[in-house]
């Protein structure tokens, strides 16, 4: 059961709350599973894709396009919670997303109020590589647009 604490007199939306409970969260569901597709989506156009230098042990091959095929959107209830994410599995996924040495600490950028730059390997006396970040870009830049599916979808399962 969802509950929802609200300030002043309004008895009228604690009434339709408690009424509706049900059609609510499964409106949240479904927005949490749509919101998990849309940064799946995001972050797979966004995830860097490795194109071996000249020169290179691995000039002449393809990239293998693995992390860009590793990254799942997933969706899970805990309590009365809700959760939309995305993950990979792939370990040298932090490396493209903060970077790497000298020019990771120059290029790892905040992409919100709420995002954590992360330890990266910025060791000094490297070069590094450049963030290519890919996952909170995926989530960032669509936080607005996460509000709206949510409305959509509570206003549909209630009628209204």
């Amino acid at each position: 059961m969802i509950r929802v604490r609200t300030r002043g007199d309004w008895d009228k939306i604690d009434q339709i709350i408690e009424q509706k409970g049900e059609q609510i969260r499964a409106g949240v569901e479904r927005s949490a599973h749509q919101m998990a597709q849309l940064m799946q989506g995001d972050a797979t156009i966004l995830a860097p894709q490795s194109h071996p230098k000249p020169g290179s042990h691995n000039q002449g091959k393809k990239s293998s396009g693995h992390l860009k095929q590793s990254i799942e959107g997933f969706t899970r209830i805990e309590e009365d919670k809700v959760i939309a994410g995305i993950s990979t599995n792939v370990d040298y996924a932090p490396y493209n997303e903060y970077g790497t040495g000298q020019r990771g600490s120059q290029t790892n950028k905040s992409f919100g109020p709420n995002d954590t730059l992360g330890a990266g390997s910025f060791n000094m006396s490297w070069p590094g590589m450049v963030a290519r970040p890919f996952m909170r870009p995926a989530l960032f830049n669509n936080e607005l647009q996460f509000n709206e599916i949510l409305i959509m979808n509570i206003r549909e399962d209630l009628g209204v």
